[in-house]
């Protein structure tokens, strides 16, 4: 089982990951690579769910 304080952190790096990917890929591409938006959102998406979960999420990604 894991704490909640726990969860809200591993929550919040996987929301700057992602915000952090997805701020490179608008600010560093002149081409713009719509791969690493996506990657960033998804990441973004994941963190919220991570922390707004049951601790389910967090069980199925130690096992």
């Amino acid at each position: 089982m894991i704490s909640g304080l726990r969860r809200i952190l591993i929550g919040a790096a996987f929301v700057l990951l992602g915000v952090g990917i997805g701020g490179l890929t608008l600010f560093r591409a002149r081409p713009l690579n719509p791969w690493g938006l996506f990657l960033g959102l998804m990441l973004v998406l994941l963190g919220i769910a991570y922390v707004s979960s049951d601790e389910t999420i967090s069980e199925a990604i130690e096992t």
